[in-house]
């Protein structure tokens, strides 16, 4: 809200009596709308001052976050390492003890890898929630974890079919082809996640860092001059 408190006078000098250029004011003075005023005069107000803000991503944030990406990796090295040791135990099939060894390994393998990749997924999720930033739940982590589940089950069957008898060579391949899709997915998750906390995190940061405000009162001096008169005044605001 503007106010504008004015006294104001009569001035029965003929140089107060208007203009038409700058030439028939006396000084410093400038014509302005058939009135001479003084050009220091305004009535502009003054800047508002903005406090900055020191929302945004901290450094625990900024720690949970690269824990996350850190495990997206594990998951992604899982899927690598999963499938490699699941090729070679369906290549070495007539070498029944070294088939063995290699499937178990791919088994144990994505065991590890997957649970600690949806760790770094839930992890980011879990630090949106404290922060209060609204991220999406993950389908692809509730999917994978069913897959999780049927590759276990698969690979615990593989394994003791394979020291009874001879495993088919497609229970082989299926088992390491959804151990590492698993572990892929999971790590594709714990990325994502952590990917789009930290956007969410950077938006609030530009959404509030900085807020202007403005004082109780701000006033300052007013002063202009008619035809005849001179008038001045004090306008403020709040």
């Amino acid at each position: 809200m503007t106010f504008l408190l004015t006294f104001s006078y009569a001035l029965m000098h003929a140089a107060y009596a208007g203009c038409e250029t700058d030439m028939d004011c006396k000084g410093d003075r400038i014509c302005n709308k058939g009135a001479c005023t003084d050009p220091s005069s305004t009535n502009s107000q003054p800047p508002v001052p903005s406090i900055p803000k020191t929302l945004g991503i901290t450094e625990a944030q900024r720690y949970e976050l690269d824990r996350a990406k850190a495990k997206a990796n594990i998951g992604y090295g899982g899927a690598v390492a999963t499938t490699a040791l699941g090729i070679g135990s369906l290549l070495l099939y007539d070498d029944d003890i070294a088939s063995i060894m290699l499937g178990s390994g791919a088994l144990l393998t994505a065991g590890i890898t997957i649970p600690m990749a949806s760790e770094g997924g839930a992890n980011a999720r879990g630090l949106a929630r404290s922060a209060g930033v609204k991220v999406p739940s993950s389908s692809l982590a509730q999917t994978s974890w069913v897959g999780y589940s049927l590759g276990m089950l698969s690979g615990a069957i593989l394994v003791g079919w394979g020291i009874a008898d001879e495993a088919p060579p497609a229970l082989i391949l299926s088992t390491t082809v959804l151990g590492g899709v698993c572990a892929w997915s999971m790590g594709v998750d714990a990325e994502t996640s952590a990917i789009l906390v930290e956007e969410e995190l950077k938006q609030s940061q530009a959404r509030y860092e900085y807020t202007p405000y403005s004082p109780a009162l701000v006033w300052y001096p007013s002063v202009g001059f008619t035809k005849d008169r001179a008038v001045f005044g004090v306008q403020g605001s709040f």
